[in-house]
């Protein structure tokens, strides 16, 4: 299913829906175009779809005020400002390993956390290796028969995905630089 213009409400309740129902989505994700799936169900789908070798993580788009079912660690208030949408954080859990978590900065993609109750899988729309596809047209043509939904917000060419930060150790690592600038004074 395509959905191209409605009403938010409209699209909030079929994606939430969707994703309850362990249904995968393409949508805009803050930065760009993302696979989206509910936590913990739907990992080994999103990973099939792209081609992902066995194993390795997906980050998790979370509320702000869920973190701390998550971890003990504290993120800085500073930091918190400058990432939603923009920042992928890699934390330490409380198992002892870690996870990547995101907080949106989009007010839709926030309200479809709410929605469904539980983190969301988040990777961008591409096969493993692959280039990230921008246009909804070509996400259509590569994966249109193995995802649910597609929220068509058109082409979003020229965007980066989130930087992806470590935030486990001082300093502070960039693992990946993308949308979002890191205070040099977290990374000396």
């Amino acid at each position: 299913m395509i959905i191209l213009s409605a009403e938010d409400d409209i699209r909030k309740h079929v994606i939430i829906k969707t994703l309850k129902e362990n249904g995968i989505v393409i949508m805009p994700c803050d930065t760009i175009y993302g696979f989206v799936g509910a936590v913990p169900d739907t990992g080994e789908k999103i990973a099939s779809i792209k081609g992902r070798e066995e194993g390795k993580k997906f980050l998790q788009l979370i509320l702000p005020s869920w973190l701390g079912n998550f971890t003990d660690m504290k993120i800085e208030e500073e930091l918190l400002k400058v990432s939603p949408g923009c920042i992928t954080f890699i934390i330490k859990n409380r198992t002892g390993d870690t996870t990547a978590v995101r907080f949106p900065e989009d007010p839709f993609l926030a309200d479809i956390i709410d929605g469904v109750g539980r983190p969301l899988y988040s990777t961008s729309v591409n096969r493993s290796g692959a280039q990230i596809l921008f246009r909804p047209v070509e996400m259509i043509e590569e994966f249109g028969n193995e995802i649910d939904v597609l929220l068509d917000a058109g082409e979003i060419p020229g965007k980066k995905p989130s930087t992806i930060l470590d935030v486990t150790a001082r300093p502070y690592r960039i693992l990946r630089q993308g949308a979002g600038a890191v205070p040099e004074k977290y990374l000396t």
